[in-house]
């Protein structure tokens, strides 16, 4: 899992993004981690099929990076 970590912390350097007190990082982010596109992410998190928790601040959709590493690192048999 620290691989993981390690992997996505350099993504989010690389686009700019510090995660924010309590590891929330943007949905923006949080889609690029995941390989989503932003527009695509935004869409199904609206639908209610996030594949991980959001945290929701004003109209602004949050996630925290220890859930985004493990749904990474989950072992799915793939």
């Amino acid at each position: 899992m620290n691989d993981v970590r390690e992997e996505a912390l350099q993504m989010l350097a690389d686009m700019g993004e510090t995660p924010r007190l309590g590891g929330l990082i943007s949905e923006a982010a949080a889609a690029r981690l995941l390989s989503y596109k932003p527009e695509y992410f935004r869409q199904k998190a609206a639908e209610g099929m996030s594949p991980v928790p959001w945290k929701l601040h004003g109209n602004r959709r949050f996630y925290r990076l220890a859930n985004i590493i493990e749904y990474l690192s989950e072992d799915d048999g793939i």
